[in-house]
């Protein structure tokens, strides 16, 4: 795994950059320190599940204005937690100002998925024997859509 994830931790601190939270907050922006970003670069996938939401209004917001410029060509960003409204309004906001299309996936907490428009990627189907979809008003959670990313060649085989 090492050869292919690169696993940085950090606490949060006081954040003054861009941010989506109102300066008159009852939480002050928060976020990690940019410090552990140096030497980050060519990054394919970005998958965003923290700080935690109860961290502040928006708390995940300024992980894609800050590593905006260490993405690959053709990255994907992953938001985990799309059930909740914040979690979607940041990746409609990161999709218009980025450039990225977007769509969801109704997983357990939900999953939003930005991609670029013109890059080549694999377009996820349903694993045999799960719900082909799950509507955003579905009332029964415990039906999930199994993924598979497998690309099209393996697909084939299996």
């Amino acid at each position: 795994m090492e050869d292919w994830v690169d696993l940085r931790i950090g606490d949060l601190e006081a954040w003054e950059g861009e941010h989506l939270n109102p300066e008159d907050a009852d939480k002050p922006s928060r976020w990690y320190p940019v410090s552990l970003l140096e030497g980050v670069e060519n990054v394919d996938l970005l998958w965003v599940d923290g700080p935690p939401g109860a961290t502040c209004l928006f708390s995940r917001y300024p992980a894609l204005p800050v590593l905006a410029e260490k993405l690959s060509p053709n990255p994907e960003v992953w938001m985990d937690d799309t059930i909740r409204q914040e979690e979607k309004d940041i990746c409609e906001r990161w999709a218009k100002d980025h450039g990225f299309e977007l769509e969801y996936f109704p997983l357990e907490k939900g999953l939003g998925r930005l991609t670029r428009p013109d890059a080549s990627v694999v377009t996820p189907t349903p694993m045999p024997g799960t719900a082909a979809a799950v509507r955003d008003d579905d009332t029964h959670p415990e039906r999930a859509l199994g993924l598979d990313f497998s690309l099209p060649e393996e697909q084939d085989k299996s």
